[in-house]
């Protein structure tokens, strides 16, 4: 049973990124055990505040802990605080979710994607 209130969670901090003028992405990520291609990839999130980061969600995955060096794998839409879960097409060592001021809806702020997540996990299909 997972806790999705907070502070049982990853949370960027909105006001940090207000302050510096705003967030057009943040992640979270994670260096797995190995290797992996397809995963299966499971969110939990927060069981508020989805507008924070526009409902959507990408993954990505690749093999260094630099994101603009991973490749999208998945899109990831959060409607309810209900686990959601994909395939995160690729192949890697490590794993990321991303929180992006576009390419979602219903924004709380113009310009900032603040990511919450209280759990996420990532399921070797090989």
């Amino acid at each position: 049973d997972t806790d999705q209130q907070h502070p049982h969670e990853y949370h960027f901090d909105l006001d940090q990124a207000r302050l510096f003028g705003g967030a057009s992405s943040t992640h979270w990520w994670v260096k797995l055990r190995r290797s992996t291609t397809n995963p299966e990839v499971k969110l939990w999130p927060r069981n508020c505040c989805r507008e924070a980061f526009g409902h959507r969600l990408w993954a990505l995955i690749g093999n260094s802990s630099q994101i603009d060096e991973a490749k999208e794998c998945a899109v990831l839409e959060v409607a309810t605080s209900a686990m959601v879960q994909g395939i995160c097409q690729g192949t890697g060592d490590h794993f990321f979710v991303e929180a992006r001021a576009v390419g979602g809806w219903g924004y709380q702020d113009d310009g900032i994607a603040v990511l919450m997540l209280p759990e996420v996990r990532v399921l070797s299909r090989d």
